[in-house]
C-alpha cells in the first residue's frame, strides 16, 4: 500500500524550467542532466553512430584515392 502512495506523491519535473526577471527577460534554466533524459540519450548515440561512421566513411575514401 505505501508504494501506491509514494508513486501518487511523486510529481514530473519539467527538464527546461522558465523564469522571468523583474526587468521582463526571460530566462531558461536546465533542470536534469541532459544525458539522463530520453532526448539526450538518443541524440548522444545518433553522433557516436555519425563520428563511427565518418571515420569508416574517410577511410573508404583514402583506400579508394590510393587505389
Amino acid at each position: 500500500m505505501s508504494k501506491k502512495v509514494k508513486k501518487a506523491n511523486k510529481t514530473s519535473q519539467s527538464v527546461i524550467k522558465k523564469n522571468t526577471r523583474a526587468d521582463g527577460v526571460e530566462e531558461y534554466y536546465i533542470t536534469k542532466a541532459p544525458q539522463k533524459t530520453l532526448f539526450g540519450k538518443i541524440m548522444i548515440w545518433l553522433l557516436v553512430g555519425l563520428m563511427a561512421l565518418g571515420s569508416v566513411g574517410a577511410l573508404i575514401v583514402a583506400l579508394i584515392q590510393l587505389a
